[in-house]
């Protein structure tokens, strides 16, 4: 398949999934682009035009996203083992990779495990829940509210409207953005009823993890340079959450100071900058990945 914007679409399989992937099939350096949790490739389409000029752009349905696969169950391994599979795949040798938020976290996964070289991990406000000194309130698993998994064509049309309202008040214009990168979100099934990817149920899965994962671990091992972008308006329900987040971030980056490889950026917007200010993050990313 092949999208308007010249990135060609195919299928990678690693064990029992079926990763969908992009590649703009570039003659420059590879990027390896990793989405969020909840998200799928095409919420990196307002950044591909910017980079493709300079870069081989590769970007991934994660397992249980968009049109990959739903395991069966959730592992952060084997999303790792099956992103090292697309780059062995698309022979993306000593590939920069950048991730938004759980694809942040990927991304530093992927630099820790040293199986393959890599230029950069680049973490995109991916510090997450991801660290030992992170506040419980903080990373209790929470079903986002509302969340339906499948219903009629209304349904979806409704919920897609809801999505980019949503987006809308993060400051990014619907008009602004692909009609792709929402309804790649929704599949629909013989019997014309559409189902949302992932599923609550996934979608707390990956979550529940995040208490056990040690990111700053990551960081310590990661064998190429980190690249750690921070948002500075972290979006938080009331004063308190505000006040714990404030001073979780400040807790991680006093942590990756010690990291000799590890660099912390502070970019001016919320948790989606690639969708929110993405002609600011191109400019980093492309001095970063270069």
């Amino acid at each position: 398949m092949r999208h308007a914007a010249g990135m060609l679409e195919r299928v990678v399989r690693h064990g029992q999934l079926a990763l969908a992937v992009c590649d703009s099939q570039g003659s420059g350096p590879g990027v390896l682009l990793l989405h969020g949790l909840g998200c799928n490739l095409a919420f990196w389409k307002l950044m591909e035009p910017l980079l493709a000029r300079r870069f081989r752009l590769v970007s991934v349905d994660l397992p249980g996203h968009g049109r990959s696969t739903v395991p069966r169950s959730y592992s952060f391994e084997r999303d790792l083992l099956a992103l090292e599979q697309v780059c062995s795949e698309y022979e993306l040798r000593e590939a920069a990779i950048v991730g938004h938020s759980y694809g942040g976290m990927l991304a530093v996964g992927l630099a820790a495990r040293g199986t393959q070289p890599y230029r950069v991990a680049v973490n995109i406000d991916g510090l997450g829940f991801a660290h030992p000194r992170t506040p419980p309130a903080m990373w209790t698993p929470a079903e986002p509210e509302g969340w339906e998994d499948d219903g009629d064509l209304e349904w979806m049309e409704a919920e897609v409207l809801a999505e980019q309202q949503e987006l809308a008040a993060l400051g990014v214009a619907a008009r602004d953005l692909p009609a792709e990168i929402i309804r790649r979100g929704f599949l629909t099934s013989a019997d014309g009823r559409w189902h949302r990817v992932p599923t609550a149920a996934y979608f707390l899965a990956v979550q529940e993890t995040f208490r056990d994962l040690d990111l700053l671990q990551s960081y310590r091992r990661a064998t190429c340079r980190t690249i750690t972008v921070i948002a500075t308006q972290r979006a938080a329900p009331t004063p308190e959450l505000q006040e714990l987040t404030a001073g979780h971030v400040a807790a991680i980056r006093a942590d990756l100071r010690a990291v000799p490889s590890a660099r912390v950026i502070v970019m001016e917007g919320g948790h989606y900058l690639h969708l929110e200010v993405p002609h600011d993050l191109a400019t980093m990313l492309e001095d970063a990945c270069g």
